[in-house]
């Protein structure tokens, strides 16, 4: 019995050693009013940059809020010392604060440019669920990848006086990160007598119509293919002169004419054409599309710096036809006729 007497008076011993342990252990005081759930957003944290601060937190107190301070400085402890470049001597509130009681009639202080404050003086609610203001216009502080504290304090009184609850959060600034590529400029253009797939298909630069007759239209074909992901898109035209042997010519068509056997003439089109059966409709997924007049079936003309097809933007590929025709009268001179003819296409980037 003298044992177990012993072991308990040992085991109170602990207990008040315990106690005394808990008693020196340094906090805030237990009775003090504080605000939970406390949080700051800002709207960009660059050094310097003219931003939003948006506080939320739940008021512990249902006493009426007339007046809020955030003291902001450079850490809690012994005097705040403004964080250089800080400023809220523009700030401004983006809406009525939430969850203050009263839903207008809150206003900025602007008098120290070191607090951001808002103040209502005949505000007689209760505070809310959850508390929320944003202000406008409030200056970063200069220096890169620092914290700094805000110290929010509400009050009863519109002037700044009876302390409801106060408590800190933190922010922070942080060095901007530039994040950069480069898209090289596209535009892919080739012209052949025939065009398979892409432009490593493209295949030969000559075509011979032969010997010319009164009575034939003669007919060619070659082919081009053209994107590019220039955002003013491109235009093709076309460079050159009709068919000539030495002083003789034959004449290009001036406007858009059906081919007439007997009748000296020179044109050209992109269209599907059924007369004579030759030429194609534009392909591809692109956007290019061939100028208006140049598609009329059956239609010929050539002039040098036509517009024969154009992309209104960035475009995959399209492949275009060109139809040559050519006609002579009985009459022509005779001769080797040629002519070179060039397609050129200009991109807008």
């Amino acid at each position: 019995m003298k044992l177990n007497s012993k072991l308990i008076l040992n085991r109170s011993k602990s207990i008040l050693l315990l106690i005394l342990v808990f008693g020196i252990i340094p906090g805030y005081n237990v009775d003090a009013s504080s605000l939970d759930e406390r949080s700051v957003i800002l709207e960009s944290s660059v050094p310097s940059e003219v931003t939003d601060y948006t506080f939320e937190f739940i008021a512990s107190s249902i006493t009426p809020i007339r007046s809020l301070v955030v003291e902001v400085c450079e850490e809690v402890g012994g005097a705040c010392n403004i964080p250089p470049g800080f400023s809220a001597a523009s700030a401004t509130l983006n809406s009525q604060p939430d969850g203050f009681g009263a839903s207008s009639g809150w206003s900025v202080d602007n008098s120290d440019a070191g607090e951001l404050r808002i103040n209502h003086p005949s505000n007689a609610t209760a505070p809310g669920a959850l508390q929320s203001v944003t202000f406008n216009n409030v200056v970063n502080p200069e220096d890169s990848n620092t914290t700094f504290s805000l110290i929010i304090t509400t009050y009863e009184n519109d002037d700044y006086t009876g302390e409801i609850e106060s408590s800190v959060v933190s922010a922070s600034t942080s060095q901007a990160i530039t994040v950069k590529g480069f898209v090289q400029p596209v535009l892919a253009f080739c012209v052949g007598i025939t065009i398979s797939g892409d432009c490593s298909t493209a295949s030969g630069n000559n075509i011979d119509f032969g010997e010319f007759s009164p009575n034939t239209t003669s007919v060619a074909t070659s082919q081009m293919r053209a994107h590019t992901n220039a955002v003013g898109g491109y235009v093709i035209t076309v460079q050159g002169a009709t068919l000539a042997s030495g002083s003789n010519i034959i004449p290009a068509l001036p406007s858009f004419t059906a081919p007439q056997t007997g009748t000296s003439q020179f044109g050209i089109n992109l269209a599907n054409n059924t007369n004579p059966d030759a030429g194609s409709d534009v392909v591809g997924d692109g956007q290019g599309s061939i100028t208006a007049s140049y598609t009329q079936p059956n239609q010929f003309k050539f002039e040098s710096g036509d517009v024969l097809a154009t992309a209104p933007g960035l475009t995959s590929d399209n492949t275009y036809t060109t139809t040559y025709i050519t006609n002579t009268s009985p009459n022509q001179a005779a001769g080797i006729y040629s002519a070179t003819l060039t397609y050129v296409i200009t991109a807008t980037f």
